[in-house]
């Protein structure tokens, strides 16, 4: 069924890209472990089925996110499905297990479009999620198509897939490392008295301005409401990834390294389950100082 698409193993981003599917008229067939999800979707129109091999017979493509533990089971699942000839993978992963995907897909036939998503529920539901692309040029031309529905700014990175995820985990490295640095220096500034919303008011106008002071500080810590929709646990296991890849090419990866030290002593502090802009209370902990406003 060329008009049906697939989804399966979908994490909460993946249902929140289904949802935005769905509200526009977007047939979908879809699988995963989590029962509310899938009642959530069908309630919306989507096909309900029992397996990936299910969602993999009735749709040419099928979109996944699935954890790199996951990626050879779902693969084997997908491979067995006879309508399946594009599978796209939209969760950062690492190139390893997109080589394990792109390896057990392709003994029957069926090519994978390397896509990591980037962004929170919320934006998948406006249609504002950021997606990288890697894979053949003529598949992506076509997944791009599909994803211009959820995704309002795509990048092609090249036609071998991994790249994506190269790309994505530059990203996320950069990302984390900015929310750590920025987080420090505005409890450092709320400890001497200045009110925390002004100070990132000033280093947003300035040079110190990033990611973090455009939106995760005023969107999510400034409120207390920790919201980004990524937990520290999957932010760390993205850092090992990174430096795996910044190792390959002996980039001793100093930055980055303690990037990733000194989010895991918050997870120790906080929980590897919090929101990853609760790294702030980490800092919090040592001036004896609330950063809110």
């Amino acid at each position: 069924m060329a008009d049906m698409l697939g989804f399966t193993t979908l994490g909460e981003l993946g249902e929140a890209v289904a949802r935005r599917l769905l509200t526009q008229s977007t047939r979908l067939a879809v699988f995963d472990a989590d029962d509310g999800a899938l009642s959530r979707l069908a309630r919306l129109g989507a096909r309900v089925l029992e397996s990936p091999r299910q969602v993999a017979d009735c749709a040419e493509f099928v979109f996944g996110a699935p954890t790199g533990e996951q990626a050879a089971p779902l693969a084997r699942s997908v491979a067995q499905g006879q309508a399946a000839r594009i599978f796209v993978n939209i969760s950062t992963i690492g190139p390893p297990a997109i080589r394990v995907l792109e390896e057990v897909l392709g003994s029957t036939g069926i090519r994978l479009v390397d896509a990591p998503l980037s962004g929170t529920p919320k934006e998948a539901d406006r249609g504002t999620l950021r997606l990288v692309l890697s894979g053949a040029a003529a598949d992506l031309d076509r997944v791009e198509k599909i994803a211009a529905a959820f995704a309002s700014r795509i990048s092609k990175m090249g036609e071998r897939p991994g790249q994506a995820q190269i790309c994505a985990l530059i990203g996320d490295a950069l990302g984390l490392t900015a929310l750590a640095a920025s987080c420090e220096a505005v409890a450092v500034g709320t400890a001497a008295g200045i009110a925390s919303g002004v100070l990132v008011d000033v280093i947003d106008a300035g040079t110190g301005r990033n990611s973090a002071t455009a939106d995760l500080l005023p969107h999510d810590v400034l409120t207390r409401t920790f919201g980004s929709g990524e937990s520290l646990g999957d932010a760390l296991g993205k850092l090992d990834l990174y430096l795996d890849e910044a190792a390959g090419v002996r980039i001793p990866a100093g930055v980055v390294a303690e990037t990733r030290a000194l989010a895991a002593k918050a997870a120790d502090q906080i929980g590897p389950a919090q929101d990853v802009t609760a790294i702030v209370r980490y800092f919090e902990a040592f001036v004896g100082a609330k950063v809110a406003g």
